[in-house]
């Protein structure tokens, strides 16, 4: 099976959730990729809820927000 180089770099990538758990699991490969499960779809949603006050702003939302 041949994996493409952004598949291969997507697999090294480690989740910046680490740093919040004990140290033990910062070694962890497995840990690292299973956070960046979450990471990656409370991402979005983070950043949504840490633009909210452009979103009541009629002169800073987005157009689809209005």
């Amino acid at each position: 099976m041949v994996v493409a180089i952004s598949e291969r770099a997507s697999l090294k990538q480690r989740s910046s959730y680490l740093k919040y758990l004990p140290a033990i699991y910062a070694d962890s490969d497995f840990m690292g990729r299973f956070l960046m499960i979450f990471e990656s779809v409370l991402g979005p949603i983070q950043n949504v809820v840490d633009n909210i006050p452009y979103y009541l702003d009629p002169k800073l939302a987005p157009q689809e927000a209005l």
